[in-house]
C-alpha cells in the first residue's frame, strides 16, 4: 500500500510502520488530491478568461504521483509567457506545455512516389483523416543532379480523433526543365524517392518470383 502526504513525512511513516510494518510505503507530495481538484475546476471556470488573455487550455490532467497538473496551452504569445501566465494565476501546482500558436500547425510531410512527364513533376503521397491537410508544396531545389521537393501538412494540435487508414493524394510540380534522369529528393528527410515505374517493376518481380 502507497500512502502520500504533503507534510509531517517522516511522523506520519514512523505511525504507519508500527501499524503494518513494510506493508505501507509512505511518500511525500507537494499538494493534495482536494487541491488539484480545487484547481483543476479553477481552469475550467477560467477558459473564458484566460481566452480573453490570449491562450487557450486544449487538454488537462491530474498527474497524482507528481503533484500537479499538466495543462497543453495554445496561444500566438510562446511558451515562456503561457508558462508565466499561469504561475502568475495558479502558482507552482500547474506545468504548462506549449503546443502552438493556434489549433493546428505546419510540418513537413513525406512522400512516397513520383512519376514525370516532360517538365511535371507528380509526386504521390498519404494523409490521415485525423484532421491532416495539404499545405504547401513546392519544388526548393533542382540542379543537373536532382530535384528536392518539400510538402507541408496542416495538423491539430492536441487530442484528435483515432481513425485508421489515410487518403492518397498527388500534387503536381513545374521544374524549369524536364526531369530526365535526375533523382527525386523528399525534403522531408533528405531521402531519395523511387519512381512509380520502379515501384510497379519492383512489384512485378516480386509476383514473377513467387509464381
Amino acid at each position: 500500500m502507497f500512502v502520500a502526504f504533503t507534510h509531517d513525512l517522516v511522523e506520519h511513516a514512523r505511525h504507519l510502520a508500527e501499524i503494518a510494518g513494510d506493508w505501507v510505503q509512505v511518500e511525500q507530495r507537494p499538494f493534495a488530491i482536494a487541491e488539484l481538484q480545487a484547481t483543476e475546476a479553477r481552469l475550467l471556470e477560467d477558459s473564458d478568461v484566460l481566452s480573453d488573455l490570449g491562450f487557450q487550455w486544449i487538454q488537462m490532467g491530474g498527474v497524482p504521483s507528481a503533484g500537479r497538473i499538466e495543462v497543453e496551452v495554445i496561444g500566438p504569445a510562446g511558451a515562456e509567457a503561457a508558462a508565466r501566465l499561469f504561475a502568475e494565476r495558479y502558482g507552482p501546482i500547474v506545468q504548462t506545455e506549449w503546443l502552438g500558436p493556434g489549433r493546428t500547425r505546419e510540418v513537413p510531410h513525406p512522400f512516397g512516389s513520383w512519376m514525370s512527364e516532360g517538365d511535371l513533376l507528380r509526386v504521390y503521397f498519404g494523409l490521415d483523416h485525423n484532421g491532416e491537410e495539404l499545405a504547401g508544396t513546392a519544388v526548393t531545389q533542382q540542379d543537373a543532379a536532382q530535384v528536392v521537393v518539400a510538402i507541408t501538412r496542416s495538423e491539430p494540435v492536441g487530442p484528435t480523433t483515432m481513425i485508421g487508414g489515410f487518403q492518397a493524394c498527388h500534387a503536381d510540380l513545374q521544374l524549369e526543365h524536364p526531369l530526365g534522369r535526375r533523382e527525386v529528393i523528399d525534403a522531408s528527410c533528405g531521402e531519395r524517392r523511387p519512381s512509380l515505374a520502379e515501384l510497379r517493376s519492383a512489384a512485378a518481380g516480386t509476383s514473377d518470383q513467387k509464381a
